[in-house]
């Protein structure tokens, strides 16, 4: 029992001795010892999380606008094909004769110069051309020939998607957003987000459009954001990649930054121990928005002023006790009372 007690002994007091080297900043007042640090000025960024993929500025899956067979393939999968760009064509030998036997329809016309039948075989021309062109694929926007799905000589029908455009001037992530949290998000603000498969993986972003309906998935009910990424460092960004982001609702700076467990909350009443002028003293505070880790101290504390970032005897003289407000008559003994 004795070798007990001296070993008990000694990890009591081994304790102590590690607490005092790894917190040298503490303060012994009254009897108890806890740590204490310099209220000091700074900026709280108030945000909200979500997650979700990144998506091209524009991604569509082409198909030809008639059925026949694959003649011609004009790009391969990763090349650059700018607007109008001829892609791919069908065989269109009936469709190119149509137009020959149409435009000399036309000059025989003009050369009767009967006013109806002229515009008649003006229309069957136009007509005969847009048949042609059916025949064509061609590309609506510039960008990147991502995905091909149809190979020369084989049979398509109307709607057949043949090729995948991505248009990857620029880049979004679409993030969803807890319906708890949507009413704090507005286009314009600042977005942190990040994409792990890219580099560098830290992309930054601003909101740009919140859908008009909430997705539910899980029992979750989110709605999906546009955030719009500046990827003018960013390599290796494709759409699909996982994206999470961090959504900046609101900043306030030049405050004082305390961290949350320094605060005594009662009733609409918040309260923390500092030691002022050698003295300890309880403060009312004036409280700001809080990034979940620390919060904006709008009045209350003072340039110099030590906080104690958790007071256990203020929590329990003022919570322990079941007050429902602030009483300033605080237990007799503890510091800063007066009493």
């Amino acid at each position: 029992m004795g070798l007990v007690m001296v070993a008990a002994m000694i990890v009591v007091v081994a304790g102590i001795v590690l607490y005092q080297q790894w917190f040298p900043g503490v303060n012994e007042t009254s009897g108890y010892t806890r740590q204490t640090l310099t209220a000091a000025r700074g900026t709280i960024v108030q945000s909200v999380d979500a997650s979700g993929n990144v998506e091209a500025a524009r991604q569509v899956l082409l198909s030809f606008a008639s059925s026949g067979q694959v003649e011609s393939i004009y790009v391969q999968r990763g090349d650059i094909v700018e607007e109008g760009q001829l892609l791919a064509e069908l065989e269109n030998t009936q469709q190119r004769l149509a137009v020959m036997r149409a435009e000399t329809a036309l000059a025989t016309a003009r050369i009767e110069a009967i006013p109806a039948v002229v515009r008649e075989r003006e229309y069957d021309l136009q007509l005969a051309r847009l048949n042609l062109e059916r025949t064509r694929l061609r590309a609506p926007f510039t960008g990147v020939a991502a995905d091909l799905r149809v190979d020369e000589g084989e049979m398509v029908s109307i709607g057949t998607a043949f090729m995948q455009l991505m248009d990857d001037s620029s880049f979004y992530a679409r993030v969803f957003v807890d319906e708890l949290d949507v009413s704090k998000i507005a286009p314009g603000q600042r977005v942190s987000v990040r994409v792990n498969a890219a580099q560098p993986p830290q992309v930054a972003g601003t909101v740009v459009e919140l859908d008009s309906v909430a997705h539910t998935s899980g029992g979750v009910v989110a709605v999906p954001v546009l955030v719009a990424l500046d990827v003018d460092a960013t390599v290796g960004l494709r759409p699909g990649y996982s994206a999470s982001a961090r959504i900046e609702v609101d900043r306030v700076e030049d405050v004082f930054v305390i961290p949350l467990e320094a605060v005594v909350q009662t009733g609409y009443t918040a309260l923390a121990s500092v030691i002022r002028d050698g003295q300890e003293r309880i403060v009312e505070l004036t409280l700001d928005i809080s990034d979940g880790r620390n919060v904006a101290v709008l009045d209350g504390i003072e340039d110099g002023d030590q906080v104690t970032p958790f007071n256990y005897q203020l929590f329990q003289a003022v919570i322990g006790s079941g007050r429902s407000g602030w009483d300033p008559g605080l237990p007799a003994g503890f510091p800063g009372t007066g009493r």
